[in-house]
Order: C-alpha cells, then sequence, then structure tokens
C-alpha cells in the first residue's frame, strides 16, 4: 500500500445499503476492506456542511423597540423564518419600521467585524431582545 492515500467519502454513495442516510449524518460502505499494517495518521482534508440552522430560534418571539422623543415605545416583531444571513436580518429589521423610523434608525452589518450597526439619530433610542442582540454582535447588557 502507498505511503499516504485520499479517501472520498460521498453522503450518497451507499444508499442501498443504508437507506437513512442524509447529507448531515451518513455512514459508507467500502468497495473493499482497507487494512492498515501499522499506525497511521489521518486527517480530515474537506468538509461540506448545508447550512440549515435558523440565524434565531423558533417558537421564540424576536423584538425590537424603538423610541423616538418622548413617544410611547414602539415595537417591531420579526416575521420567524430562516434568515440566509445576517444581511437579510438586518434588512427585515429596517423593513419593519416606517418610512419615518428609517431615516431615525438603521440596521446595517459590517462584514469585517462581524458585528451588527445601528445608526441612531439623535433622540432615539433602541433596545432588543437578549437572542437578537446577540446575533448582531452587541452584549445583551449595553444598547
Amino acid at each position: 500500500m502507498a505511503t499516504q492515500f485520499y479517501l472520498t467519502l460521498p453522503s450518497n454513495s451507499s444508499m442501498a445499503y443504508f437507506q437513512n442516510n442524509t447529507v448531515a449524518n451518513f455512514r459508507v460502505k467500502l468497495t473493499e476492506t482497507i487494512v492498515l499494517p501499522s499506525q497511521w495518521e489521518v486527517a480530515l482534508t474537506e468538509l461540506h456542511y448545508p447550512h440549515t440552522w435558523s440565524t434565531l430560534k423558533r417558537g421564540v418571539q424576536q423584538t425590537f423597540l424603538y423610541k423616538i422623543s418622548s413617544n410611547p415605545y414602539q415595537t417591531v416583531v420579526l416575521k420567524e423564518t430562516q434568515y440566509s444571513s445576517i444581511e437579510q436580518l438586518t434588512k427585515a429589521l429596517n423593513a419593519g419600521m416606517s418610512k419615518e423610523t428609517q431615516t431615525k434608525v438603521k440596521f446595517s452589518y459590517n462584514r469585517s467585524s462581524r458585528k451588527g450597526l445601528v445608526d441612531v439619530k439623535h433622540d432615539t433610542t433602541v433596545w432588543f431582545t437578549g437572542e437578537l442582540a446577540t446575533v448582531l454582535g452587541f452584549d445583551q447588557d449595553t444598547y
């Protein structure tokens, strides 16, 4: 046997043997047994995984509140969905506010710092639910 070799294990290669295989959890039947006569080092050189997790917990209402001047707090409830990116989430946050409010509060995301940005104009306050603050990169105690 060679001193090194690659073994590719596609998730759909043994469906006849393992019908319950999924992309994220699978077993593979090799065409022949591999016998390693001594100690070997093994390395995972490539891994593909699907993006199947939610940005926010399902079943938990995600909201943010904002207050402009002495007006009462306004609440924006986010649609429960799987946001494909933080950018998509910030677009949903912006879309949840009236056009007038969008001139006072603007959400964006900085890919370099991996932090959410909130541009809040004078005399405006914003408050998030804890998880929403965390997803956007804010400490839960500082807004």
